[in-house]
């Protein structure tokens, strides 16, 4: 940055509170832009309320699964993960000791599954294979909801991630977004509306898959009847259900 756009960048952090993370994190935006690509004029315009309108063009990326099915699948998974890293005593121990009952953090899913399981008392299996079920079940649909809200907003790139890829499906989808974030102008509306582009296929395949979905059942995976992880799990369900009961 030039010694007038670092002056510039420094007034602005100082008008803001440091506790206006968003704020304070925008305007940093602003200032990396600059001082990586140019470019002239003030850093802030359009200034309203003390707010300030950064001159930077956002070119928003949605990382859409490849198949909803896997994707399904990665989520029960991770679902399982959560309670096997002690999602139950997190949210046990938040309820009976720090005030989780009265916080709207109460209502985020995960949270409120659990929570709802633990004040319901029930320490068998079937109730934990059921509260298990529900905790899926909720945060599928909520991907669903994300990837159909998105599809909405016709400006937002579609890439492909390959969930099949693991660890490295991100970084694969990250290189496809580096190289079309600094297309041109005209290039980049030309990509977003090519019928044959990435963009409008992936849009378009995510949407072909839903009907796909009607028939998807969620599988046993590592809490099965009968197993060792699901006593363990239980016992440590039933020893939160006695606390949260003594409140």
């Amino acid at each position: 940055l030039k010694g007038a756009e670092r002056e510039e960048l420094r007034r602005r952090f100082g008008a803001l509170s440091r506790n206006d993370v968003y704020r304070l994190t925008r305007a940093a935006e602003v200032g990396l832009h600059r001082s990586k690509f140019g470019g002239e004029g003030p850093l802030f315009s359009a200034e309203r309320s003390g707010v300030g309108r950064a001159e930077v063009e956002f070119r928003p990326f949605f990382l859409c699964p490849s198949s909803r099915w896997e994707h399904c699948r990665a989520i029960d998974a991770r679902c399982e993960s959560m309670i096997g890293k002690g999602l139950l005593s997190e949210v046990g121990s938040l309820a009976a000791h720090h005030g989780l009952l009265s916080s709207p953090v109460r209502l985020a899913i995960g949270y409120r599954q659990t929570l709802e399981y633990l004040q319901a008392g029930d320490a068998s299996p079937e109730a934990f294979r059921d509260y298990l079920g529900k905790f899926k079940a909720a945060t599928r649909r909520y991907a669903k909801q994300q990837q159909q809200w998105w599809r909405r907003e016709e400006g937002v790139m579609f890439v492909p991630v390959d969930v099949a890829l693991g660890s490295d499906a991100v970084a694969a989808a990250a290189k496809v977004v580096d190289s079309m974030r600094g297309l041109p102008d005209a290039e980049w509306k030309a990509a977003l509306a090519d019928p044959e582009g990435l963009n409008l296929r992936t849009r378009e395949e995510n949407k072909r898959q839903g009907a796909g979905m009607r028939t998807y059942m969620s599988e046993t995976g590592v809490y099965a009847m009968g197993g060792e992880r699901i006593k363990e799990a239980v016992e440590e369900a039933e020893r939160w259900m006695k606390e949260i009961e003594k409140m």
